[in-house]
């Protein structure tokens, strides 16, 4: 048995996009079982390194992504070219937000038999535990309100309402506001107006707005000395605060990256009850420098272990990495997508109970949602 144990390893091998190509050519002829990402799977079918017509099972985590040309539907098409002989194990735990989208993840993965699980089910249930969802509704209050009426005003403008390109812009700002206050929205107004944020264009198209410049002035007045006040950042620091327990791993989810580094400003004041790290994606902006492959698996390793206890995270900390135990998740910001919000949800109630806290604005986003 123990023989077969160490060939078993020497046939295993994970490699990534750093693995040269020359070294992965030597890999796909001497090993069998691969780990690694659809992406350098369809390169190197593309290129004839990976021999195909010897691949005989593919297995695909996150199934519900293979929509469209998904480097997925990339590598079932490239293997279908030379064999017909293989077989592929699809797994997700969320298939598609409706029967459209689960019906092309069949087509495109060639699926022709289906198993469905629910918590229920037997297999799951020693994996699977009770999780606590709470719904918290936070009024904008009178201020906030009088600042969100009076930006739409300006967004509806005809010069600004005609010009899409703008009005996405903007757009993102009012969402800001509704999620992080005001202050976030001045934030953003502000790398528009300085120039920080690249946006030339926007920069000059509201800079000869007079009513836009009324509105940008009175909040550059707002927080000139006073510290950002905010119904659902309050919220947030009011449940994290309730948490004493320090092995008690927290997981917030924001989708703008300016509000995840908010966030983590705001829960360093709680140190060293909370000791907390940012999670964010690859891409590096202006203001934002992203994180490498390798610096997130070192968060990761940190917060499983208990360097950090809580992890503030945009959409890349949802699905894909081992985490670990989380006994809590925060989403400051609800998902329209039913796949994002299942995913986000799904990080707690694997080893122990779970409680995950919807922080929703009253108004618009409370129903939606």
């Amino acid at each position: 048995m123990a023989a077969l144990c160490l060939d078993i390893h020497i046939f295993l091998v994970f490699f990534s996009g750093g693995t040269q190509i020359v070294d992965r050519k030597e890999i796909w002829r001497t090993r069998r079982v691969f780990f690694l990402t659809p992406q350098i799977m369809a390169n190197d079918l593309s290129r004839g390194t990976c021999p195909a017509a010897e691949i005989k099972c593919l297995v695909i985590d996150e199934a519900h992504k293979a929509l469209g040309n998904h480097a997925y539907c990339q590598v079932v098409k490239e293997l279908c070219k030379y064999t017909k002989e293989f077989r592929v194990l699809a797994l997700s735990a969320t298939p598609g937000s409706d029967a459209k989208a689960v019906q092309q993840v069949i087509t495109n993965l060639l699926i022709s038999h289906i198993e469905l699980c629910s918590e229920d089910s037997p297999d799951i249930q020693p994996y699977s535990h009770e999780r606590r969802i709470e719904k918290c509704v936070v009024p904008l209050g009178k201020e906030l309100t009088e600042i969100q009426n009076a930006y739409i005003r300006r967004m509806q403008q005809g010069a600004i309402e005609g010009d899409f390109a703008l009005c996405i812009s903007l757009y993102h700002g009012y969402e800001l506001l509704l999620q992080m206050g005001m202050r976030s929205l001045h934030t953003f107004l502000r790398g528009i107006m300085d120039g920080s944020k690249g946006m030339t264009r926007a920069k000059n198209e509201l800079g000869r707005n007079e009513e836009f410049m009324m509105l940008y002035s009175q909040l550059e007045n707002m927080f000139l000395d006073s510290a950002s006040s905010n119904g659902n950042i309050n919220k947030l620091d009011q449940i994290t605060s309730e948490v004493t327990p320090t092995d008690t791993r927290v997981m917030i989810f924001s989708s703008f990256r300016d509000s995840v580094q908010e966030i983590a400003e705001m829960l360093n004041y709680h140190y060293p009850l909370v000791r907390v790290m940012t999670f964010v994606g690859h891409s590096t902006g202006k203001n934002t420098k992203g994180f490498t492959q390798k610096e997130q698996l070192e968060v990761v390793k940190h917060f499983r272990e208990g360097g950090y206890n809580t992890l503030v995270s945009t959409c890349v900390g949802e699905e894909g990495l081992d985490i670990g135990e989380v006994d809590l998740i925060i989403c400051f910001d609800a998902q329209k997508s039913p796949i994002r919000l299942v995913q986000r949800m799904g990080r707690t109630g694997r080893k122990r109970q779970g409680r995950i806290v919807v922080i929703l604005s009253e108004g618009r986003e409370e129903r939606v949602r």
